[in-house]
């Protein structure tokens, strides 16, 4: 399939205790770690966020337009926060799963 017809479902659900604030939302460099892996899937359609851990924090860095899916169950794990998300794929389009937790990632 083509990227045009990739829904990219972004995994910003879990829990980094270390870190003190909502994973989503480390720094690196200029950017938060979601802002990197929107800017990645720039040219895919309209990404799905998937949020769990400090869903309402997170939920003030995702820009208009991006479609936002709450996993009650994150703490169950990724492969739930997956689910969540492709249950808002259309039946016409391919997804890919992105972890928000690898900045270092490029498109």
């Amino acid at each position: 399939s083509n990227k045009a017809n990739i829904v990219p479902i972004i995994l910003a659900a879990g829990e980094v205790t270390h870190l003190g604030f909502p994973q989503p939302l480390a720094q690196f460099g200029k950017l938060t770690a979601l802002e990197i892996a929107l800017a990645n899937c720039a040219g895919l359609r309209t990404p799905i966020v998937v949020l769990g851990h400090q869903a309402a924090a997170v939920r003030l860095a995702i820009p208009q337009g991006v479609r936002v899916v709450v996993n009650r169950q994150w703490r169950s794990g990724q492969l739930g926060s997956l689910l969540a998300g492709i249950r808002h794929v259309p039946h016409e389009a391919s997804f890919m799963f992105y972890p928000v937790d690898y900045p270092l990632l490029t498109a």
